[in-house]
This record gives structure tokens, C-alpha cells and sequence, in this order.
């Protein structure tokens, strides 16, 4: 069947990141649909097949030129996904996490409808550190904070089924701080509980300390350890046992800070390099270099999506219908 899409363009475009590292051809010969929206830096995604799907041994794909993780979860039917040598079986409310730029098998039933994410992985700030460890695990959709994550992809993906409209900056902020909570939960096995009081009183203090001091560019391991009466040992000791460094930490929070100024159309008339500025990025060249290895694209790119009005509530929004089997195009109840 013909190819569709949202504006009346009848080809895949090259810029649109497309679910389970599908490439053009792919999209043309799939047998369902696929819709992909952008909100606040990240993408949504829908799949749903009018047949059994196997995807073997995919990999990064050509124009994946941004380090890109992929939340895949299952809103009917069953499938199974493997990466380093792990496998996940997912069933209705389930989703798993996989890197985008290493091998991945999936396959799945007739009736496989799937929401999904597809996000720079720097913005999670849990996953990088425990890249290995959460990569094809399981999440089950029905308890602790992985169940709250499941829900909320799944009121996204039906919005997107719909057509609704959508707060950008707001919704994403909330997906990425669910998916790090389930993250957190699944690889901590209750060491974050076990943490003595004392030292998270220390570390509550030391990220608020941070958190004020982000516009400072000398915000460093010297200065904050010096600010609360630790040795720069013991500081780098305690963001180590949550697999963070302090630079790390800083770089993550300046970059969600500068990533909300740029999505608020309030703060559209400030000048780019003077929000970097703003949250400790003295070299406008060094601030669009790691704002887009840790969003996928550079600040101005960023801001001029983030505030589009293609669609209502996305920056972006793609169809692409090929489906030959009725049940392809039902959105999930």
C-alpha cells in the first residue's frame, strides 16, 4: 500500500528518528503503522503490526549520529527483545530499555501494538553509569516506580494515537524523572535505602549547594568540597557509590536547566549563548558542543522544536501508514 504522511509528503524524511532503528526501505515494505512526534527533546513513538515482526541483529542505523536509547513497551500482544546477551520477554504493560548502537533482536505476535521513546541518553542521568546492567531488563508495568513509568508512556502513546495536545517541556521532564526513578529502583536493590542518615544529609546538601551554584563557571570538586567541610576524596567517594562523578553531575543538572530556558516560550527573546551563560557555560562554542552530545542536537535546533507549532503540542508529527490488516490501525483501548 502507498505510503502516508501527515502534510502530504509521501517518503520517509531523513531527519525523522524512526522506532526500532527502522530505516526508509523498512518503512516501506512493513506491513502496520508507525507515528512518530517530537516533545521536549525526546521522541514519541507508536507501532502497531498487521503481522508477526522480527527484526534480527539490528544495529545503529546511518543517520543515528547522536548516542540514542530506545524505551520500547508493549501495549498489546507479546514480544522479546534481546541485547548483551540478555532477553527480555514482555507482556501488555512491560517495557525495556535498548541501545540503539549495538546489535538487538526483536520479535513479536500479529497483534504487537508498542509505544516508545526514543531519547539522547544523555538525558538520563541513571542510565549512563548502569548502561550494561538495565539494558534489555525487563520492567514490569505492574509494580514499583517501572508500573507509575508504564502508565504514563501509555497516556502518551494514546495521546499520540489521537492526536491530542500536548505541554511539551513539561510531559518530557516528567517521562525522563519516572524512567530515572525505575531505573534507580531496579539497579539499586535497596542501596539507596540503605544509606546511613548522615550521609544523605550530606549529599541533600551537597546537591542543593550545587543547584545554587550552577551559574558559577568555577563550580568544581575544590569549591563544593570546601563548602560543606569534606575532603575532594570523600566528595568523589560519595557520587561514585551512586555511579555519578561530580562533573558529571554538574554538566547534567546546567544542561536541564538551559534545556527548559530554551523550551519556555517566555525566554524566547533571550539570545542562546546568554542562557548557557547563565548556568556556568562560559564558551558558547563548549556549551552547543555538549548540549548536543547530551540532547542529540544543538541549542538553537533545540529551542526552534521545542517551541513549533506544526502540530499542536509537538514539535514534530509523522504518519506512516502501510497496514494491510485491520487490527493494525485500531489504537489500543
Amino acid at each position: 500500500m502507498p505510503l502516508a504522511r501527515v502534510g502530504g509528503v509521501a517518503d520517509v524524511n531523513q531527519d525523522v528518528l524512526l522506532p526500532l532503528g527502522m530505516t526508509r526501505s523498512d518503512i516501506r515494505s512493513f506491513d502496520g503503522i508507525v507515528r512518530v512526534a517530537g516533545l521536549g527533546g525526546i521522541h514519541v513513538t507508536e507501532v502497531a503490526v498487521g503481522d508477526e515482526i522480527t527484526l534480527p541483529r539490528r544495529s545503529k542505523i546511518g543517520c543515528d549520529t547522536v548516542d540514542y536509547l530506545e524505551v520500547c513497551l508493549v501495549a498489546r500482544g507479546h514480544c522479546v527483545i534481546s541485547q548483551h546477551n540478555r532477553r527480555a520477554v514482555l507482556d501488555p504493560g512491560d517495557f525495556v530499555v535498548y541501545d540503539r548502537a549495538l546489535p538487538w533482536d526483536l520479535a513479536g505476535d500479529a497483534s504487537l501494538h508498542m509505544y516508545g521513546l526514543i531519547i539522547p541518553a544523555g538525558l538520563l542521568r541513571v542510565f549512563g553509569p548502569r548502561r550494561v546492567q538495565l539494558t534489555a531488563c525487563r520492567f514490569s508495568g505492574h509494580e514499583g516506580m517501572a508500573a507509575f513509568a508504564s502508565r504514563f508512556l501509555t497516556h502518551l502513546g494514546r495521546q499520540l494515537t489521537n492526536g491530542h495536545h500536548l505541554d511539551n517541556i513539561q510531559l518530557a521532564d516528567a517521562m525522563l524523572a519516572l524512567l530515572d526513578a525505575s531505573f534507580t529502583e531496579q539497579s539499586s536493590g535497596g542501596a539507596v535505602r540503605g544509606l546511613d542518615h548522615s550521609r544523605r544529609d550530606v549529599m541533600t546538601r551537597i546537591h542543593t549547594f550545587i543547584e545554587a551554584e550552577l551559574g558559577n563557571p568555577h563550580l568544581g570538586v575544590t569549591t563544593i568540597a570546601a563548602s560543606q567541610h569534606v575532603s575532594t576524596r570523600y566528595l568523589q567517594k560519595l557520587f561514585q557509590d551512586e555511579n555519578q562523578t561530580v562533573s558529571g553531575w554538574i554538566r547534567h543538572r546546567r544542561i536541564e536547566h538551559c534545556r527548559r530556558d530554551l523550551s519556555n516560550v517566555e525566554l524566547a527573546h533571550v539570545a542562546v549563548g546568554d542562557i548557557g551563560l547563565r548556568w556556568g557555560f562560559v564558551d558558547p562554542a563548549n556549551f552547543s558542543k555538549t548540549f548536543k552530545a547530551a540532547c542529540g542536537m544543538a541549542p538553537r535546533e533545540y529551542r526552534a522544536q521545542s517551541q513549533r507549532a506544526n502540530f499542536p503540542g509537538f514539535g514534530t508529527y509523522s504518519v506512516f501508514d502501510t497496514s494491510t490488516a485491520r487490527n493494525a490501525s485500531e489504537p489500543h483501548p
